[in-house]
């Protein structure tokens, strides 16, 4: 374990204690962390005034229920998700409800 000297200098085996602790320092103001300025919730890839491209696609869900997935077709989040249990939300259309029970027949079948 290398030591500082009393006078202040260091040798070669103490520099990383010195760079360590260097690292740390802190001299300025307190500042609050910085957060996104970017609304991603409302707005596509967070771009002011550009909105989601909402599509419905038939999730296989591997070996589990299938399921209809609303998301953006741009940046990929995915909204909401209904699985024919309960009544369908407004977004469903009839397409998809029939895309829906043929997957899941499939899924019988095999």
């Amino acid at each position: 374990m290398a030591t500082l000297s009393k006078d202040g200098t260091y040798g070669w085996r103490a520099r990383g204690t010195v760079v360590r602790d260097a690292r740390h320092t802190h001299n300025g103001p307190n500042e609050p962390a910085h957060r996104s300025s970017k609304d991603k919730k409302r707005w596509c890839r967070g771009k002011v005034g550009v909105q989601h491209k909402l599509v419905v696609t038939l999730d296989s869900g591997g070996r589990f229920f299938p399921r209809l997935v609303r998301h953006c077709s741009v940046c990929g989040k995915q909204f909401d998700t209904y699985c024919r249990w309960g009544a369908p939300p407004e977004w469903v259309s009839a397409e998809d409800l029939k895309a829906l029970d043929e997957a899941r027949q499939q899924r019988k079948i095999a």
